[in-house]
Formats: C-alpha cells, structure tokens, sequence
C-alpha cells in the first residue's frame, strides 16, 4: 500500500510538454520527472546537467549536442535524431531512426 501511495505520489508530479519547439537554447539545469511529446529541439545543447526519469516520445532532435550528461530511465522512444553528438553521456536509451554518421553513447 505504501509503494503504491509513493508511486501515486510520484505520478502526480510528472510534466508533461507537448509539441514544443525548442531552438538555439542551451539546457543548463537538470531535467526531471518529465515527458516530451512531438517536441523538436533543434541546434540545443544539453550540457553538465542531470536527466532523471525523463522519456521522449516521437520527438525531433536536429544538431544537438548532449556533452557530459548524467541520466537515469531516460527515454528516447520513436525518436528522429539528425546530426546530433552524444558525448560522454554514459548509458541512455534509444529507440529512434537515427540520421548521422555520429556515435551514439559512445
């Protein structure tokens, strides 16, 4: 009954973005207990931050960068990811139709 309480709790400070458009900006401040919708990010950099149970779903990312990013149940499901660079990012998920020659989670 407790974790059930606990996770209904949690449920209910989840955040939801749908179909934002985010460009040019520079994520610099920890992305938690979200989930971004048919959302693009173009030219964005994601960097020295924290992503913690995050999941992106059906979302754009076109020349981004993601450069020491810790995460944790972080999502990128039925993503389109262009030319962006995921550098010393450690573990993160993927399940999108990737449009570079980059490494992903190197």
């Amino acid at each position: 009954m407790i974790k059930y309480m606990q996770y209904e709790e949690y449920e209910s400070k989840v955040k939801l973005f749908h179909q934002e458009r985010v460009e040019r900006f520079h994520f610099n401040f920890s992305l938690v207990n979200q989930i971004h919708k048919e959302g693009e990010y173009v030219h964005d950099k994601f960097m020295n931050i924290e992503i913690k149970s995050v999941k992106f779903e059906d979302s754009l990312f076109e020349n981004c960068y993601f450069e020491d990013v810790r995460s944790t149940n972080t999502y990128f499901e039925n993503c389109t990811i262009k030319n962006t660079v995921f550098y010393n990012t450690g573990r993160c998920y993927i399940c999108a139709r990737i449009l570079t020659n980059q490494s992903i989670c190197p």
